[in-house]
């Protein structure tokens, strides 16, 4: 017999689109290559596995224990180091999924097992404000990009200054505004000032800006002498030059905050 997880985190929120698009980017591999990892593989159905990648270290494998079309999935973590698949110490995702009135809200249970690290609450806030990030960008992958390919471009600079001198410089290299939810702002790229709308925001460690079709994912994550800043500029349509110089000059505007 295991122990339950050693925490349950509950994340919701609203996507104005049919549930179907909605269950498709979070059940397919390129719906969730599009929104959440650089990679995936997916079996779709009951007993099948989900396999997935952020670009460094081992792919994160789950095998699928619940699957109900369109409106119920449960990824549980495969555990390491010799526990049976399905061990609640190895963690779960379950997404459920409802709709009503051209409106699917989006709700999901994480289930964590003990961190195995002092700092509980760092740990845990960090994921909480990994998933908000995320699912703000889930909302606008489905919602306003007709659910195509993502391009992206990644860097993840060491951090060695306190989070709030590297917040305000990243604000200073973007030439930010207001970084309140739902706000309409411009990003400075170059000699450009281009218009953008902050979809979240958790000062003094992330932000989500929709930079005029761009999206730009900047997250400060880690403790101690291993915190980072997780920078990922992503664009939806047809690559072209301008938007390979947009996304690049977007990350190196995050690497020059994160190394001052």
């Amino acid at each position: 017999m295991t122990s339950k997880p050693a925490k349950e985190l509950e994340f919701t929120t609203t996507v104005a689109a049919p549930i179907e698009a909605a269950w498709d980017a979070i059940t397919t591999a390129q719906g969730l290559s599009a929104w959440y990892v650089s990679s995936a593989e997916i079996s779709p159905e009951l007993g099948g596995e989900l396999s997935i990648s952020f670009g460094e270290g081992p792919p994160g494998v789950s095998k699928i224990d619940v699957w109900e079309p369109p409106s119920r999935v449960r990824f549980a973590y495969v555990p390491q180091g010799g526990m049976e698949v399905g061990d609640t110490e190895g963690g779960s995702e379950e997404w459920l999924l409802t709709h009503e009135d051209g409106v699917t809200t989006v709700r999901l249970v994480h289930s964590l097992p003990d961190p195995g690290v002092e700092d509980w609450e760092g740990y845990y806030g960090d994921i909480t404000r990994g998933w908000r990030l995320f699912l703000a960008t889930l909302r606008f992958y489905v919602e306003r990009t007709e659910r195509r390919g993502r391009v992206t471009s990644l860097a993840v600079p060491k951090v060695t200054d306190k989070s709030e001198a590297v917040w305000q410089r990243l604000q200073d290299e973007l030439g930010l505004g207001s970084v309140t939810p739902g706000s309409t702002t411009s990003v400075s790229i170059g000699d450009d000032t281009v218009p953008a709308v902050v979809l979240e925001a958790a000062p003094p460690l992330g932000i989500l800006l929709d930079v005029d079709g761009t999206l730009l994912f900047a997250d400060i994550e880690g403790g101690g002498d291993h915190r980072m800043l997780y920078t990922l500029a992503s664009t939806f349509t047809t690559d072209t030059p301008e938007q390979k110089a947009r996304r690049s000059a977007l990350v190196a505007a995050a690497e020059r905050a994160a190394s001052g």
